[in-house]
């Protein structure tokens, strides 16, 4: 694979900086406490905003914060909190998990409804259990629907095209100064 490139911490606060002296220029005589806009023309942008305000409220739009809550309060309507989900899941993320440690977890969280690992499926199945056939090597995902069993997917999982620390490199300040260059034209 070949290397990405990626915006560091450091990278970003170097763009903002570049950014803020390409676009914020100061101007002799005048303060940022100065108001340059005319009345009418600032009741204008006042109204706008008084209006997209009106809009927002109107649409029952959800603020980042109130779908936040919103997601945390039906979290904690399933049993679950942030951390017990995040901990119990995802563990140590850099460990892998075995097959009993991955079925123990999936049946944890989803009620109701349980794996079986089996060398072939039986003539009828249960409509509440997820059936792991073994077939070359890996398993494949069976549920029994409408008196026939449904092959859900398998549990193959390919990370030959994801990136890893090894493949990413920061974005040089040079890089950056060539970006910036395109953006303000020079």
């Amino acid at each position: 694979m070949t290397a990405k490139e990626f915006l560091s911490l450091e990278g970003l606060s170097y763009v903002l900086d570049k950014l803020y002296v390409a676009f914020v220029q100061a101007e002799a005589g005048m303060g940022l406490s100065q108001n340059n806009l005319t009345n009418a023309l600032k009741a204008t942008y006042d109204g706008y905003a008084a209006q997209i305000a009106a809009k927002v409220d109107a649409a029952n739009v959800y603020t980042k914060t109130q779908a936040d809550n919103a997601f945390v309060a039906k979290q904690e309507g399933w049993g679950l909190s942030q951390n017990n989900l995040t901990g119990a899941l995802l563990g140590d993320i850099t460990a892998a998990q075995t097959e009993e440690q991955v079925i123990a977890l999936i049946g944890q969280y989803a009620v109701g409804i349980s794996f079986e690992v089996v060398e072939e499926l039986p003539e009828t199945g249960s409509s509440n259990v997820i059936y792991l056939l073994e077939e070359d090597g890996s398993y494949s995902m069976w549920a029994y629907i409408n008196d026939d069993f449904l092959k859900l997917g398998s549990m193959d999982i390919d990370l030959g095209d994801y990136w890893s620390t090894s493949t990413l490199t920061p974005i040089t300040n040079t890089e950056i100064d060539g970006i910036i260059a395109l953006i303000v034209g020079g």
